[in-house]
């Protein structure tokens, strides 16, 4: 089966990184032409690495753009995971940042070299302006990168709020600096760097699980989906992996030998279905149905007081012997599990 291209997601991935890009791109040139202007070293630093983000918003929309090529015969199950792929490289990007920062911080109180310059109503004004576009940003893409399940969208969010702690650092070590704290950018600074350090950390093992197979659905809940199918006796062997936006699973479904090939398909599409049906983001199912024999049968589906289930030890219907095996009564009947005895008999006939 092919997996979709899921073109309205990817196209909705796009929409907010061209606008994450558009407004790190801002950022970065007011701070820089701002910082020029009056001198502080830190505002031009802090431009620079709003430039850094907005290389990472660049890297993004090229990895979503790779992301959505169809499968071919060297990858048939498509390119999903160059989504994580460039969700770990920012990860990385962060990581490299922070112990930048931290070098930056010591070498400087090592050398006793300090910048403070005086923080007049533009440049503070250009800063707390970033910060809250900055904060907005990343708000608007942790929501749709939840809504859209987007690693990549998820990843950037983390990146662009990395952006709102340093600017904040910025800030404060402006303003304590003037106020004659010397250490004050030193340690704002080192605490910003251990901020995005964290955030960078969570990044590289959220992506990790993906890029290592790690199960994306409960095996339990498919489980019960593909039982509730009149025909199928169990499942089990269930498997998931893939990326949050595109899922595969694969299971086993024991069924009545007697079903005849025809049925057997038929039921595997049906449950293939009703999978993909109550799971997002699923777009393959491959099942492997093995046959019972000997007293198994097809099971019989309860609909006793308007709650349709299948008899067992859980179902609430008291058990009643019966030979080898036993029934389930329920009213003045005795159920079967399976469909082909003792099936709805009176009770006076057991």
């Amino acid at each position: 089966m092919a997996e979709p291209l899921l073109t309205s997601r990817d196209r909705a991935v796009r929409h907010v990184l061209r606008v994450a890009l558009a407004l790190h791109v801002s950022a970065a040139l007011a701070k820089i032409v701002c910082g020029r202007l009056v001198h502080a070293l830190s505002v031009e630093a802090d431009g620079y690495h709003a430039l850094t983000d907005g290389l990472g918003a660049l890297v993004a929309l090229i990895g979503v753009r790779l992301a959505r090529r169809p499968p071919d015969a060297k990858h048939p199950y498509g390119h999903r995971k160059i989504e994580l792929l460039t969700a770990c490289a920012m990860g990385l990007s962060l990581l490299a940042l922070s112990a930048r920062l931290i070098i930056d911080a010591l070498s400087h109180a090592r050398l006793g070299t300090r910048h403070a310059p005086s923080p007049g109503a533009w440049p503070l004004g250009v800063m707390i302006a970033s910060l809250l576009a900055s904060a907005a940003i990343s708000l608007y893409q942790s929501r749709r990168g939840r809504a859209l399940s987007s690693a990549i969208l998820l990843a950037d969010s983390r990146h662009t709020r990395s952006d709102c702690w340093v600017s904040a650092g910025v800030l404060a070590g402006l303003i304590l600096g003037r106020l004659g704290v010397p250490a004050a950018d030193t340690l704002a600074t080192v605490a910003v760097a251990l901020v995005i350090a964290r955030s960078s950390l969570a990044v590289l093992r959220e992506n990790a699980d993906g890029l290592t197979d790690r199960a994306l659905i409960d095996p339990e809940r498919v489980a019960q989906i593909a039982i509730s199918h009149p025909d199928v006796l169990a499942a089990h062997s269930v498997r998931s992996r893939g990326t949050p936006s595109a899922i595969y699973i694969d299971l086993r479904l024991r069924l009545p030998r007697e079903l005849t090939l025809v049925e057997v398909d038929r039921a595997i599409r049906q449950v293939t279905q009703a999978i993909r049906s109550h799971l997002e983001c699923v777009v393959d199912v491959t099942i492997s149905p093995e046959p019972i024999g000997g007293t198994m049968s097809r099971k019989h589906i309860c609909e006793a007081h308007g709650r349709r289930h299948i008899h067992g030890p859980d179902c609430g219907h008291p058990r009643v012997p019966h030979d080898d095996h036993f029934d389930y009564l329920v009213g003045d009947h005795v159920h079967h599990v399976e469909g082909k005895r003792c099936l709805h008999r009176a009770l006076t006939e057991t």
